[in-house]
């Protein structure tokens, strides 16, 4: 029989005085596994702080292996029992891998350690998770994905009952996520406890038992990870209705999540991936507009030579901005043989108003395309071309001038200045492109009332702070949008948790294409590949493969 670990009943958090949980519920057995799915990023980070014993309940029912958790007593429970591993990491730099990870446990004297001290745990926790801790020197020189396995082997030792991950695809990679996945199983076998919180993702499935929707601050209901559509999921929680009144008299069973999943039944993945079409997968409703139009219906009320003068724009032959359509192909951006320490005579073309989706299976091979077209790597030999023209540049600020764009991963959180009203933010690329733009009211104006069809006026007066992610991430794209580059380099765009702003993202990815910018997106996670149309390109230590030899590393097909 299961024993109850954690239990969480009716309980509600408050951040600023504004209660953001409002009815949260779950249980956690020991050896189990529990994933959580929100509708949007504050709440993920309000659990996240409550189990690092930051946030306490400010009403509901708190236990712990069925005693209950007094107010007084949570933040001391919470912080000797759970461990909550991030993109941040816990380890002490300038201390050893072993003093690291046995200094604060049962297994060493607590006040005088020599080094022999450690050889008897090492051998002990090396025979039960099957790790050899002595490959690791220095945790100076550690990988995000070794950070990681440590932070739970450290955990372990410690006696800890609860590992909490959160978010580690925004950080690691397919095959990293299988080592720590192992080491899971593993853990699992001596009655560790794992909370997986993540972006709605592949993982969320095949890392838990059973999993917690959570939307508007409430627990709308906890699924078996085994018996439910994935597409059927992401809807709940894009829609408004209640999942009492329209998702639980529809069977959910006999499938699970239909994006790039292994499949119990041993049914290849690259048989199965494409059973959901992309507009069930990417829903378009449940973005907030102040006319409940989608984005394709709204963004072109305005008409475009009203809002941005033709003089120094791009159009192309005369086509229409709203649906650029080109009578030939039209290569925007080739790389042709393009060689660096890492990457290997890599080519590719992409067409004027294509999107391309390069997947980077190690951070080398990203960070060098990314280098090479920022100008911040010159490659060894191979050409980058830009409309047939040779592309050259020393920095961001000559890349932005030759014609190539970049929005950043987690762009809405980290790219847009505090101190300016979202109209201004928006507007600074294109004021330095346009001569005395910010002299030149009539011309502001027009832009503004361009802007007004997709965002409330008062919205674009107010300060970030002010805004909602949905929101924040429209105006990272609006800016690219109205600055009209010639390719838009878009950098992990779906890492971020909440479904609304990757939703969102995708509609914007699209308006960017339809206005003839070609679109290039780094991936490194292969579950996002297919979340926007366009040619995929995948490439593994330098080195351009095909899709078979994605699926032969990843899940050792043939």
């Amino acid at each position: 029989m299961k024993r109850e670990l954690l239990f969480v009943e009716n309980g509600s958090i408050f951040n600023n005085g504004v209660e953001i949980m409002k009815s949260l519920y779950f249980n956690l057995f020991h050896g189990d596994s529990l994933g959580f799915v929100f509708d949007n990023a504050l709440e993920k980070n309000i659990l996240v702080d409550f189990l690092k014993g930051k946030r306490p309940l400010q009403t509901g029912k708190l236990s712990f292996e069925n005693n209950k958790i007094s107010a007084e007593s949570y933040e001391k429970c919470f912080e000797k029992n759970i461990s909550v591993i991030e993109r941040t990491g816990k380890l002490i730099r300038s201390l050893s891998v072993e003093e690291n990870i046995f200094l604060f446990s049962s297994y060493v004297p607590r006040y005088f350690v020599s080094g022999h001290a450690f050889e008897k745990p090492i051998k002990e926790i090396e025979s039960k998770l099957g790790i050899n801790l002595r490959k690791y020197n220095s945790t100076v020189l550690l990988s995000e994905k070794d950070r990681v396995i440590l932070e739970m082997v450290k955990a372990f030792a410690e006696g800890k009952k609860i590992i909490a991950f959160s978010n580690l695809t925004s950080f690691l990679k397919e095959p990293e996520l299988e080592e720590v996945y192992s080491m899971m199983k593993r853990m699992r076998q001596f009655e560790m406890s794992f909370l997986v919180i993540e972006a709605f993702d592949d993982i969320i499935f095949r890392w838990s038992d059973n999993f917690v929707i959570v939307k508007h601050g409430k627990t709308m209901g906890i699924l078996n990870s085994n018996s439910v559509r994935g597409d059927k999921v992401f809807e709940i929680l894009l829609k408004d209705e209640s999942m009492k009144e329209k998702h639980f008299h529809t069977p959910l069973f006999t499938a699970v999540p239909q994006t790039c999943l292994r499949y119990a039944t041993g049914a290849s993945v690259k048989e199965k991936r494409f059973h959901t079409p992309l507009s069930m997968a990417v829903p378009q409703t449940g973005l907030q507009y102040a006319t409940g139009a989608s984005v394709k219906e709204k963004r072109f009320h305005t008409p475009l030579s009203m809002a941005v003068p033709q003089t120094g724009l791009r159009y192309a032959m005369g086509a229409s901005v709203n649906n650029v359509e080109y009578e030939e192909w039209i290569t925007e951006v080739e790389f042709d043989n393009v060689s660096t320490e890492v990457l290997r005579q890599l080519s590719f073309s992409v067409g004027r108003g294509e999107v391309v989706k390069i997947y980077y299976m190690d951070d080398a091979s990203g960070n060098h395309i990314l280098e090479l077209l920022k100008g911040e790597r010159k490659a060894e030999s191979g050409n980058i071309f830009i409309e047939g023209d040779a592309y050259t540049a020393g920095n961001l600020n000559q890349a932005i001038k030759r014609g190539i764009g970049f929005i950043e991963e987690f762009a809405y959180e980290n790219k847009l200045l505090g101190n300016l009203s979202a109209f201004e933010n928006i507007s600074l690329l294109l004021g330095e492109k346009v001569p005395l733009f910010w002299l030149r009211r009539r011309f502001r104006k027009n832009i503004r009332q361009f802007l007004e069809t997709a965002f409330e006026a008062a919205d674009l007066d107010k300060k970030p702070a002010e805004i909602q992610p949905v929101e924040l991430q429209q105006m990272a794209y609006y800016k690219w949008y109205l600055y009209n580059p010639k390719v838009v380099v878009c950098i992990r765009p779906f890492a971020q948790e909440d479904v609304h702003v990757r939703e969102i993202t995708v509609m914007m990815i699209e308006m960017l294409r339809n206005r003839g910018i070609t679109v290039i997106i780094l991936l490194s996670a292969f579950s996002e590949i297919n979340l926007v149309e366009g040619e995929n390109i995948f490439v593994h230590n330098g080195t351009a493969i095909d899709e078979d030899g994605v699926y032969q590393f990843l899940y050792g097909e043939k």
